[in-house]
């Protein structure tokens, strides 16, 4: 069985030791990530309601297209949130899947194109800044009932957002929409084609990715400039995947290195 426990451990602690040690760019004071600043649903600086309604403590409410299991994040006064939304574009035929998870699958593929979209919110007002469509395509496996084609939560430095659909690409924009990168890094075969869910985290320069599947598993450390592949690591056993990016990751920062791709 493969190490998801580690494998979270690995994005909490990239994400909890990036952000208290590089409190100057202000994470602490917004919600940069899945599980806030310091990967504990706290927000430390924050004054929150206790109680809310319908109609108490509720500012403003915008209804998205889709569905996202996906944490939305905040930086200053912008909301990012991803969704997947399905189109009425079909296909008639799919191919064979090259691969399958052990046991094989328990869930129907589907059909339909499927738009992978982010979007980028007036905090304040609930208006939509700008909206982007990453990419359409069709999902080359199905998804257990309470997971979606959307569930891996983007991350922001306050410079760049970071966002991932999984199997459906790495993407990187800056805070006004404009895409600087793409990625893709392969499909996933999830257990059962049960879906992915897997979450980004920055530390330092580096944009840390969890390829944890049924296939063969990966630890990915991307960086500057444009996205620069600076370790892939596979193993039979994720454990130690996890711990070489940890090191990787914390050594760089610790020898103060420029950014990656840069030296």
């Amino acid at each position: 069985m493969k190490q998801y426990v580690l494998s979270a451990m690995l994005v909490m602690l990239l994400a909890r030791v990036g952000w208290a040690k590089t409190d100057s760019t202000g994470a602490l004071d917004n919600w940069p990530a899945w599980r806030g600043p310091l990967v504990n649903g706290v927000a430390p600086h924050a004054d929150p309601p206790v109680k809310w309604s319908k109609s108490e403590n509720i500012k403003w409410k915008l209804d998205l297209p889709g569905q996202s299991n996906a944490t939305p994040i905040i930086w200053g006064n912008r909301v990012f949130v991803i969704t997947a939304v399905e189109s009425e574009r079909r296909v008639d035929q799919l191919k064979a899947p090259t691969m399958e998870p052990p046991g094989g699958y328990r869930t129907k593929r589907p059909r339909h194109y499927y738009q992978f979209r982010v979007y980028c919110v007036d905090r304040q007002t609930g208006d939509i800044l700008w909206q982007r469509v990453a990419a359409e395509r069709v999902p080359h496996e199905g998804r257990h009932g309470t997971n979606t084609y959307s569930s891996g939560s983007p991350t922001t430095d306050g410079k760049r957002l970071y966002v991932t659909f999984g199997s459906h690409g790495l993407f990187c924009y800056d805070l006004d929409g404009t895409l600087i990168w793409d990625r893709d890094l392969g499909d996933m075969i999830t257990r059962f084609g049960w879906g992915e869910g897997a979450s980004l985290a920055v530390h330092g320069d580096a944009l840390a990715v969890n390829w944890d599947h049924e296939g063969s598993s990966e630890a990915y450390a991307l960086g500057d400039p444009l996205c620069d592949l600076i370790t892939a690591k596979s193993h039979l056993d994720m454990y130690e995947s996890t711990l070489t990016l940890q090191m990787l990751v914390l050594r760089r920062l610790s020898l103060n290195k420029p950014p990656f791709g840069a030296d």
